[in-house]
């Protein structure tokens, strides 16, 4: 092939055009620059899409781990499906073609498979219509995707791979919109799976402006009777909550289960929540650990139900309603130790309700009230052998007279917890039912709180 001397010049002309001129120039020329060049110089070979260094995640560099397959995925634009390697990455670049690429793996009983999502915005349709029970509510057009076991979804780090909710699908039984969900497992085998180096963008001013109704928009639901599911280094944004209580990130089982163990959700920020009922992060039905995640101005931080051994520690919630809370169901051995509640709108943390809370152990937590907060910490009912260990419930302004109820047991079966050594803003009330052991908890000058009066001399229980 021969290229004409005007075109060349035509396209050297544009490196002297300014701003967005260049960009549009080189979005018209590269394309056809690219198709000369492939021509004259490798007649052949295929584009080269994606590097392996460009990844965070190990799983796409160098040789697949063992037992693993893995596929590449790139935004292409030059026509071509690609086979999936680094260097001819298979074709994302529309919503229909991504979630084919995944449908068709998943659906087909394909397990253990490394994902690696390069750089840029990628649309999709996300479960779509896909119930674990029913399979597609369309079978005549089966749409969306969903992960199998053992997947691995990986892009090439939060700030350089989105995933886009582009579309919602209305039930055919009750012409309800169903819940928009970006990723979610495709039956209750699918454990092992990793979800990393994301950006989850639920695309609410859209959809909504789209649609004009209420919207449930969530991020990662993983539910699976076994476990060891993995969610870390995403960025969750535009997730509602304006049908039923939405769960944004959330690894579940169906029930209690103790082979739901091993799961692990960490490094996960969430902000640009839309409004309505939620709980941020989640775990239930099983073991866990949450650890160093950020929640920005949603509903609820953290919690869960149906809980034993699940460790809450090194998180951050930020202007949310409730910093946490646990209120439903039996959940047993929950740790919840160093997180930083920052300006809660009404509530710091609540435990207790309907269920059982036994063996709680909230440690050196600190609740940062501000101008709406209306409690600190709130057992609600059927919190026995609790351990409040030096938490600090306390004002960043000066507050004056203050209806903040500091530490507060209401209705009934509130038993045999402690409270030890915990710092709070003198001018808070609190409510205790009677039955709990007090020791050493002092305003914040250190003087001992009348509402909180030592109930023996020694302490209550040795450190925790």
């Amino acid at each position: 092939m021969s290229i004409s001397k005007v075109w060349v010049w035509t396209f050297l002309t544009t490196l002297f055009f300014g701003g967005n001129e260049i960009n549009r120039a080189q979005n018209l020329v590269w394309p056809l620059m690219w198709t000369g060049l492939a021509e004259i110089q490798q007649p052949n070979a295929a584009r080269p899409m994606l590097s392996q260094s460009d990844f965070a995640s190990p799983d796409c560099s160098g040789t697949s781990p063992a037992g693993y397959t893995r596929i590449f995925v790139a935004d292409r634009r030059d026509g071509r499906p690609g086979t999936g390697s680094p260097s001819d990455a298979f074709d994302g670049s529309t919503a229909e073609k991504f979630d084919a690429l995944l449908r068709s793996r998943s659906e087909s009983g394909v397990t253990h498979l490394i994902v690696c999502i390069g750089p840029g915005t990628f649309q999709t349709e996300g479960t779509r219509d896909y119930d674990m029970r029913r399979g597609h509510l369309d079978k005549s057009h089966p749409a969306g995707f969903t992960v199998n076991k053992g997947w691995r979804i990986h892009g090439a780090a939060l700030d350089r791979t989105t995933l886009r909710l582009a579309d919602l699908v209305a039930d055919p039984s009750n012409h309800q919109y169903i819940a928009g969900t970006i990723i979610s497992a495709y039956n209750f085998d699918s454990s092992e799976l990793e979800i990393s180096d994301l950006t989850l963008d639920d695309n609410y001013p859209a959809l909504k402006a789209r649609y004009r109704s209420n919207l449930e928009l969530m991020a990662v639901s993983l539910q699976s009777n076994h476990g060891h599911q993995w969610v870390h280094n995403i960025h969750v944004t535009n997730t509602s909550g304006e049908g039923p209580e939405a769960f944004p990130v959330a690894i579940t089982a169906p029930t209690l289960n103790p082979d739901n163990k091993g799961n692990l959700v960490e490094h996960v920020t969430m902000d640009h929540w839309a409004g309505g009922r939620c709980t941020a992060i989640v775990i239930a039905g099983g073991e866990g650990e949450v650890r160093f995640n950020t929640v920005t101005g949603y509903h609820i931080g953290y919690g869960g139900w149906s809980m034993s051994n699940v460790k809450f520690h090194d998180n951050q919630a930020i202007e949310t309603t409730y910093g946490f809370n646990i209120d439903s169901w039996q959940n047993r051995g929950i740790v919840i130790a160093h997180n930083q509640i920052v300006h809660p709108l009404s509530y710091g943390l609540v435990i207790g309700g309907n269920g059982d809370f036994s063996d709680f152990s909230i440690l050196d937590n600190t609740v940062t009230v501000g101008p709406n907060t209306i409690y600190g910490l709130v057992f609600q009912g059927h919190v026995k052998g609790a351990r409040v260990l030096r938490n600090k419930i306390i004002a960043d302004r000066p507050t004056g007279g203050s209806n903040v109820l500091g530490f507060f047991e209401k209705n009934t079966q509130n038993v045999n917890n402690v409270f030890q050594e915990n710092v709070m803003t003198g001018s808070f009330k609190n409510s205790l039912q009677g039955s709990d052991c007090l020791w050493g908890n002092v305003s914040e000058a250190g003087q001992q709180l009348q509402s909180l009066r030592n109930t023996q001399n020694t302490r209550c229980q040795a450190d925790q």
